[in-house]
């Protein structure tokens, strides 16, 4: 009996106290912030360069339907693009030469006026079947091309003429898109560029890790037959090197 009395009690005690309230207090409120603060950003940080692909994938996709509408290459169509829009990350460390074309990163390494709307010129398509590479090509290896496809560098030979036609494209750091893929091809293997009316196959014969600063030495090469030259950067996270991947024509055959 006295046990249950002593339980009863307590029970009484238990359930007729108030339970101790949360105090609330501006740092809780600190914390609070800087938790949502650090998830948001996380999240805006993983789902930028999805959103950038995914609007990159579009403009690729238009791209290919003028190729397909064998557009000439000497009187190319095109689409506009915004200039500011889908940026890479790093895409103004670059350097080929040409400073004509306008910076929108903030950096004051080219100096041109930004226009409204910059025109994409697709010259064919860039095929690698052993990386699944299929990009648009695009006239100009310059900062707005090179958002969207492999671009070829007009200073040098062109595309299927005689000498060597150099064509650049990005390695991302944070997934397999453009040329990141390309230090896995080999020597024999083929490369093709899809034009109106025609397919260039070119075979692999060489390839080269250079310093950056020498990228300069292979650009343009005009004491060779008919050759395309494959530049990207290389050696994540200084990229402070350059992959270079030679390969000269084989055959051409029309479509």
């Amino acid at each position: 009996m006295k046990n249950r009395k002593r339980e009863a009690g307590q029970e009484t005690m238990s359930t007729g106290s108030p339970k101790p309230k949360r105090r609330f207090s501006i740092f809780t409120l600190l914390l609070d912030l800087i938790i949502i603060g650090l998830i948001a950003g996380g999240s805006y940080l993983l789902l930028k360069p999805m959103y950038i692909a995914w609007r990159q994938d579009q403009v690729m996709l238009e791209l290919a339907k003028v190729v397909e509408n064998e557009a000439s290459i000497d009187d190319p169509e095109g689409i506009w693009v915004d200039p500011y829009a889908n940026a890479i990350e790093g895409e103004a460390w670059e350097s080929f030469g040409d400073n004509t074309e306008p910076d929108t990163s903030g950096s004051t390494q080219n100096t041109a006026a930004i226009p409204e709307k910059v025109k994409l010129e697709p010259l064919g398509k860039l095929q690698i079947d052993s990386i699944e590479m299929n990009l648009p090509l695009l006239r100009g290896a310059k900062i707005i091309p090179l958002r969207y496809g492999a671009g070829w560098y007009e200073a040098s030979a062109p595309i299927g003429g005689t000498g060597r036609a150099t064509i650049l494209g990005h390695s991302m750091a944070v997934n397999q898109r453009f040329f990141s893929r390309l230090p896995d091809v080999k020597v024999g293997e083929s490369v093709r560029i899809v034009e109106a009316g025609q397919v260039l196959t070119y075979e692999i014969y060489d390839i080269r890790y250079i310093p950056e600063e020498r990228l300069g030495e292979f650009l343009i090469q005009p004491k060779v037959a008919s050759e395309i030259m494959l530049v990207t950067c290389y050696n994540k996270p200084a990229w402070d090197q350059r992959l270079l991947v030679f390969a000269k024509l084989v055959d051409v055959n029309p479509i």
